[in-house]
């Protein structure tokens, strides 16, 4: 079954607190999603979150004036963004409620609270990262979606995790289909983040600021915050009274987000013609039964690259590599056995290696397409 949406988590480890975890809980939306990339909002069809994770940006932008919160929203606004109740989950019957059940009573006997509490505290973002993959995994089967896998908000203020431990395939796949078209690694030089990474073009003395504010305000708060142990509302008022030090960034934010909207839409229908149907219908699932599959991948990622920079130049030259190599064979053969032999071997090691070429050529095609097809408006200035 087609995989043609994605799934961004939050804090939703905070959940094994409580009697019942598809009750609401407060959580956030990673930052990082818009300035890593990207690319969750041009692959997918849907990309679902935590009702309560956009809930609490939408919070932040009001009380402080966040750019992330109105990017969110604007995403919403626009059909990317899809927020989701649990209780809906619980609700509907048929699903793969019963596996949620037991997945999250094991989790909770597994990692009670004072783990989860070690764990925030020393900053291991890959424990709590492979938490909410595990707890996770039954709404991403209800929904027909895969799992992201963007670092943990933990990691953005005391990280000494190493990378998630579970594999991240999905991640990685995501990767490799971007970076092509990615600034600084681009063979086609086209950037293509929602907005770039937060302070990039602040002032030595805003970053300053809001460093401090972020060390003496928000950092203490953070592991009680991400627990549930004080609410949304108690943060935001303890960083009201500094909301003017994070106004340069989420300007910069803001302004990044205005000149990508459109070329965010552009990119999208790009990709819905001709990188969907692969990707959702064939990489995505068969990368769960197979995930051997990701060398696959690169494999075609990387013959589509060259395709679109070189054009026929490259076809061209693996026709003549084929007959050449048939050459060879059928003179080898023809040394050791006789004219006849050599004739008939070189002929079908021809055959072979062209039907290879043809199909690895037919199977990389939508992809070339999609990379000459954004290399073209950029030029154009499309996008």
């Amino acid at each position: 079954m087609a995989k043609d949406s994605i799934y961004i988590t939050g804090w939703e480890y905070n959940r094994l607190l409580g009697d019942d975890p598809t009750k609401p809980v407060q959580s956030g939306l990673p930052a990082a999603v818009l300035y890593r990339g990207s690319s969750q909002f041009w692959l997918f069809r849907k990309v679902y979150c935590t009702k309560e994770s956009l809930e609490s940006e939408l919070q932040s932008a009001e009380a402080l004036g966040w750019a992330q919160g109105k990017i969110f929203r604007d995403l919403k606004n626009d059909g990317f963004l899809h927020p989701y109740s649990w209780s809906d989950f619980k609700n509907t019957p048929g699903t793969h409620y019963p596996e949620f059940t037991e997945t999250s009573s094991r989790l909770k006997a597994e990692f009670p609270r004072k783990r989860l509490q070690e764990f925030l505290d020393n900053g291991e973002a890959d424990q709590l990262e492979n938490i909410k993959l595990r707890l996770i995994g039954p709404l991403c089967d209800h929904l027909n979606c895969v799992a992201d896998v963007t670092p943990d908000a933990i990691v953005h203020w005391k990280s000494k995790g190493k990378p998630p431990a579970t594999p991240s395939l999905v991640s990685d796949t995501l990767g490799l289909i971007a970076a092509p078209i990615m600034k600084d690694r681009a063979e086609i030089k086209f950037d293509m983040t929602i907005c770039q990474r937060p302070g990039s073009r602040a002032t030595p003395q805003e970053l300053t600021a809001q460093m401090n504010v972020v060390q003496d305000i928000e950092l203490p708060r953070i592991p009680t915050l991400l627990l549930g142990d004080i609410t949304m509302e108690d943060y935001l008022d303890a960083l009201y009274p500094h909301a003017a030090v994070y106004r340069p960034i989420s300007s910069q934010m803001l302004e990044d987000w205005e000149n990508s909207r459109k070329r965010l839409n552009r990119l999208r229908e790009l990709a819905e013609k001709h990188v969907w149907p692969d990707l959702h219908g064939e990489w995505l699932p068969r990368l769960e039964e197979d995930p051997a599959f990701y060398g696959e991948i690169g494999k075609l990622i990387r013959k589509a690259t060259l395709r679109a920079k070189m054009g026929p130049l490259l076809d061209q030259s693996m026709r003549f590599a084929i007959i050449g190599a048939g050459a060879v064979v059928g003179l080898a053969a023809n040394a050791v056995s006789g004219p006849l032999a050599g004739v008939i071997l070189g002929a079908l090691t021809k055959e072979s290696l062209s039907e290879k070429h043809k199909e690895t050529l037919k199977r990389s095609d939508k992809l070339t397409l999609f990379y000459q097809a954004v290399s073209r408006q950029k030029k154009a200035s499309l996008l």
